[in-house]
């Protein structure tokens, strides 16, 4: 019969054995990055039964494949005929824009419109809004004015007064006929209850779970819909970086000076953010729900503006492709920069392909300035961001602390090409999460985004190298131990 200590040494020795198989699978067979799988064998060597259960929440591979399957229909068929066209006429140097000024970026459009299926348009009008009172206001009219159909999805839907008060008006909405979708990811809504969505379904609207758990527990938390997208009437869309909650309004007790920046955009990019919703919707119907939609009414002849004249990609990307779409959209504008790089970022943990990017952008003589929080949310996130401070400053990267909580996803090429949307500037958004970005390419809303961003700047700590190097010893320490793990963020 063994003994106490017998036993101990028996699970103890148990443990290494399993720790040492899971460490070996995980080299062998899970096809990550080598710096994510670096990151998983330390967490299993240090904190093996611990890491465990982390793997199964946060590291196993999902058959997104599965989930998200290759969809048929006739919007396809018509999408596939706009690709073919627009690639030929930049093959055949024939493609004419509004703005002369972005013809020098056509090799950006061709590989969107090759590697995303991203068409371009040239027919939008663009409303920009930086508190989320000014985009709740909108959303609530164009909302109630709907005739025929509200789509919505986001990130975060909270249970707070604000959602409640949406939820009133989809429910009215939906009363009077009019079809209403909402699709919310679970992890991002963990703490939303059910029951607030009951007088919705009871009116006839539909609300889905995106990346739902399996046998009520979630093993898909590592892979997020963090997208936010709106789409009424097939005519109005709504795209950027704040989801449904009262900290958007600027009513979180701590963090109340609250920034972000959101879009409205009149046009045919419009269709564009009604099929990647469309897209999650399907992937995530079940039985009656995933019959055919209504095309006619999902796509429906947009009404011409005579103001609508900017042009623009809309981009996605997620763990379902490996290209990392947006990322790679990212770094082709650090690439093509002459004058300066702008950057409004509530999470700053990027890849060493970014990095490297910026490096060479800063030393051919870019300007380059990035905004982060000086109010973070998440202390493990903020302090794996600032110790990125660290590699960029010598290269003359300014940063800046912003006077609040910036949680704005902005990026600025020169005065011409500016990217907004719900992708931060970090390895999850990059891999991890279903994001989706609006690409602009337009000189005079480019100028109106820099004139936001010096604002922005203005309202920001200047990060100097005395400052930095100030910082207390268990700072420092915490942001060595944070940036081994920001991998697994």
């Amino acid at each position: 019969m063994l003994t106490g200590q017998g036993i101990a040494l028996w699970i103890l020795g148990t443990i290494f054995i399993l720790n040492l198989v899971f460490v070996v699978l995980i080299i062998f067979f899970d096809r990550k990055k080598p710096v994510n799988t670096l990151a998983w064998i330390l967490t299993f060597t240090f904190l093996p039964v611990v890491g465990f259960i982390l793997y199964l929440f946060f590291g196993n591979r999902l058959h997104l494949r599965r989930v998200y399957p290759t969809q048929k229909s006739t919007v396809n068929k018509i999408l596939e005929q706009i690709l073919i066209a627009q690639k030929q006429q930049i093959d055949n140097d024939e493609i004419s824009f509004h703005d002369s000024e972005m013809e020098k970026h056509v090799d950006m459009i061709y590989m969107n419109l090759e590697y995303d299926d991203a068409i371009f348009t040239q027919d939008n009008e663009i409303e920009i809004y930086t508190h989320g009172q000014e985009k709740y206001i909108s959303i609530f009219q164009d909302i109630e004015n709907a005739q025929s159909s509200i789509n919505l999805l986001y990130f975060i839907f909270r249970g707070d007064n604000l959602s409640k008060k949406l939820l009133q008006l989809l429910t009215k909405k939906a009363q009077e006929g009019v079809e209403v979708r909402l699709l919310y990811d679970e992890v991002g809504s963990l703490l939303t209850p059910k029951s607030i969505f009951k007088d919705l379904l009871a009116a006839g609207g539909q609300v889905k779970k995106s990346m739902r758990s399996i046998l009520g527990f979630s093993f898909r938390a590592n892979y997020r819909n963090h997208r936010k997208i709106v789409v009424i009437d097939g005519q109005i869309g709504y795209v950027g970086g704040m989801n449904i909650g009262e900290e958007y309004a600027g009513l979180h007790p701590v963090r109340s000076n609250w920034r972000d920046t959101h879009l409205r955009i009149v046009g045919s990019s419009v269709y564009s953010l009604q099929w990647i919703f469309l897209h999650d919707w399907q992937a995530t119907a079940e039985g009656k729900d995933k019959i055919g939609i209504d095309e006619k009414k999902m796509f429906p002849l947009l009404q011409s503006s005579e103001n609508g004249k900017i042009g623009m990609q809309i981009i996605s990307s997620g763990p379902d492709s490996s290209l990392e779409q947006i990322k790679m959209n990212y770094i082709k504008m650090i690439n093509k920069a002459k004058k300066n790089i702008y950057i409004e970022t509530p999470y700053f943990v990027p890849d060493d392909a970014f990095l490297e990017s910026l490096k060479i952008a800063a030393m051919s003589g870019v300007q380059i300035h990035i905004i982060i929080p000086g109010i973070y949310d998440k202390y493990y996130v903020y302090r794996a961001t600032t110790s990125y401070i660290k590699e960029l400053l010598p290269f003359g990267v300014k940063f800046y602390l912003y006077h609040g909580f910036m949680h704005a996803k902005m990026m600025i090429m020169d005065d011409e090409i500016v990217s907004i949307g719900s992708a931060n500037i970090d390895m999850r958004s990059f891999a991890l999460c279903f994001e989706v970005n609006s690409f602009i390419y337009d000189s005079v809303f480019t100028q109106k985004c820099i004139d936001i961003f010096m604002d922005d700047m203005r309202n920001s700590q200047f990060v100097t190298k005395e400052w930095y190097e100030a910082r207390p010893w268990h700072t420092k320490f915490m942001e060595s131990i944070l940036r081994l793990l920001s991998p697994l963020f």
